[in-house]
């Protein structure tokens, strides 16, 4: 499993589960505990989060890459069971560590979804007009020509 090669995390499998072993892993295979999680239900959320972020910013993935990106989720969703997962700093012992609001997981999935080519040009070529001008969601909603003043479209523009 890719979270076990860019993770610190253990996670048990399919074989394992079925045969009862590996039951101290970090993540279950189908099941879970208060300190345990749900493999396959983390990476139902990971496999659909993952999908919308790729629409969003226009990338495609190669599958080791989808790979990668979702071991970086799951792992990100596993430390949300830590209840102090969202203290802005948390000290023991004499440490002290200081967090900005991401952990490293999601930092690196962030890294790694930056770092993907961008998608084939033809959903940006959709975007344009004739002249080449792109044009935004609502482009249909401004008006004709760009106005400082409060005047309606049939008044003299002042400019």
């Amino acid at each position: 499993m890719a979270i076990q090669s860019f993770t610190a995390f253990s996670v048990q499998s399919s074989a394992e589960n079925t045969a009862g072993a590996n039951l101290t892993a970090n993540i279950l295979y189908s099941s879970a505990s208060r300190t345990q999680a749900a493999y396959t239900v983390l990476k139902a959320y990971a496999i659909d989060q993952l999908a919308i972020d790729l629409e969003k910013i226009g990338k495609t993935a190669t599958d080791a890459q989808s790979e990668k990106a979702l071991a970086y989720l799951i792992a990100a969703y596993y430390e949300q069971k830590d209840p102090d997962v969202f203290a802005k700093s948390v000290s023991f012992d004499g440490y002290s560590v200081s967090r900005d609001g991401m952990s490293g997981y999601q930092k690196a999935y962030q890294a790694l979804l930056d770092a993907l080519p961008l998608a084939d040009s033809g959903a940006i070529a959709a975007l344009q007009d004739s002249d080449g001008l792109i044009h935004v969601r609502d482009h249909d909603n401004y008006p004709g020509a760009w106005r400082m003043t409060g005047l309606d479209q049939t008044s003299i523009d002042p400019f």
